[in-house]
């Protein structure tokens, strides 16, 4: 598959796309971002995580999941608009301080599901009263035909997480003034490749296209 070329400059959504709200899927809750006004204290005992989800285009629910290591904090950072011209989400959240674990991802295109095939795990730590850039996750979704003999598409996913802290420190500090200057980098990977094997249940007739 090849790699999808998302328009520049990014156009996000932030804050009300993270609403918590009950999870469809793997028992979490939507992790909500921080207020634009906020500033880092270490006397709460949390951190932020900055980052990012994007899309190459399809409007659909994009999904990347987090837990503690060692149990306890667990949501998700979730992509999801009706509006085509938008192809990403900041996530700016406050988290617990401690070791973290993306640990699944997972996409919601009309009556469909899908997950990644092979185990996922981007390590990362929020230090108390610090900022720290995890990231950006890319999903692209793909078109293929179930079989030779079979006319009706099914979508495959694929989710590239590497380092796009330039394109993105620029888009929060730009509405966090209080981060500006305070994120660090260290922990964004570096093009980690996640796929799925097709979506786990079947596109309706209704969906051939």
């Amino acid at each position: 598959m090849a790699e999808s070329k998302l328009p520049a400059p990014l156009r996000v959504l932030f804050n009300s796309v993270f609403a918590l709200v009950a999870a469809l899927a793997l028992g979490a809750c939507a992790t909500a971002n921080v207020q634009k006004s906020y500033t880092l204290s270490s006397s709460r005992g949390t951190g932020v995580v900055v980052g990012s989800i994007t899309s190459a285009g399809l409007l659909a629910d994009y999904r990347i999941y987090y837990r503690k290591i060692g149990g306890g904090e667990e949501g998700f950072f979730q992509l999801k608009s009706d509006d085509p011209s938008l192809n990403g989400a900041l996530v700016v959240a406050e988290l617990p301080a401690g070791d973290y674990e993306i640990y699944n991802w997972f996409v919601r295109w009309r009556n469909s599901d899908t997950l990644p095939k092979a185990p996922v795990s981007i390590r990362f730590h929020v230090g108390s009263g610090e900022a720290v850039y995890i990231g950006s996750c890319g999903f692209d979704l793909a078109t293929r035909m179930r079989s030779y003999y079979d006319d009706v598409p099914v979508r495959d996913a694929r989710v590239v997480c590497r380092d796009e802290a330039q394109r993105d420190l620029a888009e929060v500090e730009a509405r966090y003034p209080g981060l500006k200057s305070k994120i660090t980098s260290a922990n964004a990977p570096s093009d980690q490749i996640y796929s799925s094997n097709g979506f786990r249940t079947s596109i309706l007739d209704g969906d051939r296209y």
